[in-house]
């Protein structure tokens, strides 16, 4: 890494308000999660966000211009590379390192390299490949939950961490329901159309058993811990939910016809 780049990672123009505006989503779903979480109150909430905004918003613009190029292409490696170095010296220069963010990114490059793989029209796909595809691509969640715990003066507590994986993929697959109708038109990555190639018209049902299927994950992982943690996490994710409703299934070529369950 460059000093230049070492002495002006604040100033430099990295993001696009299209990164913004898709990182948006994640700050204030699940980041509102995480805030609560860690007992940060509502009035340092904007104190935070210049930093998990820009790392968020970087990470979406990395995708964006992976959909863009249509895959990961020599230049978008080289532009995303210069983005990665960028939240390190961020992180460091702010002493929030941490060893857990480290890792979550460098599973966002696995998670980059599987998706061009599964998104060409000739790759055979399998439901392993997407459910690992799913579970590595919020990895830029668990880099936000990370660093929320340090700024908050704490490390990401570990049971929080496990209780809340299986949700974050949830999330994940939600936020493609959502896109699924502009994703398909333009060409994007996205886990349910997925699902379609794979299962065609028992795709909705088993869209459904996957997300319940990671449901099933989080209730087992919360039932592990102390009742009163229990509860907690309970609370929270119960008032992330009525914030975020989970959207329907579409049908294949039918539009929306089989619901999510809560």
């Amino acid at each position: 890494m460059s000093d230049e780049l070492d002495m002006s990672v604040e100033d430099l123009p990295l993001v696009s308000f299209r990164g913004l505006r898709r990182s948006s989503w994640v700050i204030a779903g699940l980041g509102r999660l995480y805030l609560g979480l860690y007992d940060v109150p509502a009035d340092r909430v904007l104190e935070f966000f210049p930093v998990i905004g820009f790392i968020e918003a970087l990470v979406y613009q990395c995708d964006a211009d992976v959909e863009l190029a249509g895959g990961l292409t020599p230049a978008v490696v080289a532009t995303a590379k210069r983005r990665h170095a960028s939240i390190v010296l961020l992180l460091r220069k702010l002493a929030l390192e941490d060893k857990r963010a480290e890792a979550e990114m460098v599973n966002m490059w696995i998670y980059a390299a599987l998706e061009g793989a599964l998104n060409k029209p000739d790759a055979e796909v399998t439901l392993a490949q997407l459910r690992r595809a799913a579970e590595l691509r919020t990895s830029d969640v668990r880099v936000l939950h990370a660093i929320i715990a340090r700024l908050a003066g704490r490390e990401a507590d570990e049971r929080y961490c496990s209780v809340l994986w299986p949700l974050e993929v949830i999330g994940d697959i939600e936020q493609d329901l959502e896109s699924y109708a502009d994703d398909v038109a333009h060409d994007h990555y996205n886990t349910y159309a997925m699902f379609e190639r794979l299962f065609g018209d028992a795709a909705p049902e088993r869209m459904a058993a996957e997300i319940a299927g990671y449901q099933a994950m989080y209730e087992q992982r919360l039932a592990e811990l102390e009742p009163g943690d229990q509860l907690r996490i309970r609370n929270f994710v119960a008032g992330h939910r009525a914030r975020t409703p989970a959207p329907p299934i579409p049908g294949v070529g039918r539009g929306s016809d089989t619901s999510l369950a809560a």
